[in-house]
């Protein structure tokens, strides 16, 4: 069952690729939902748990060390937004909003390639 929540997040990756080259104004709204509320802890629970399920699921794959290493990319990025103040991680936010449509195309391209390369893996 865990593969299959891998796999559907190596989608989730192509997906948001896609979605970030060709409409990257629609990311910046989804940033600033992101500032309501608690939604940015929120999301950091969800990037901990993947990554633990990530670095469970590792050794089942065909190239193990791959996902392995997105694992522990992706625990350690959860952990640490509850590790630093809310007003960083609201910099970090701001960071990305003031990305130009063209930087976040290619951050885009960057996790289109991460998705291929995770269901490659897989």
């Amino acid at each position: 069952m865990l593969i299959v929540y891998t796999k559907f997040i190596s989608i989730v990756l192509l997906v948001f690729g896609c979605v970030l080259i060709l409409r990257p104004k629609r990311f910046k709204a989804i940033l600033e939902l992101q500032r309501e509320g608690n939604r940015a802890y929120i999301g950091a629970v969800i990037k901990t748990l993947t990554g633990m399920i990530f670095l469970i699921v590792a050794s089942s794959c065909s190239i193990p060390w791959i996902v392995f290493l997105f694992g522990l990319l992706l625990a350690a990025g959860g952990i640490v937004v509850f590790v630093l103040k809310k007003q960083v991680v609201y910099k970090i936010l701001d960071w990305w909003e003031n990305k130009t449509n063209k930087q976040l195309k290619l951050a885009g391209t960057v996790f289109l390639l991460m998705g291929v390369l995770l269901s490659l893996a897989i």
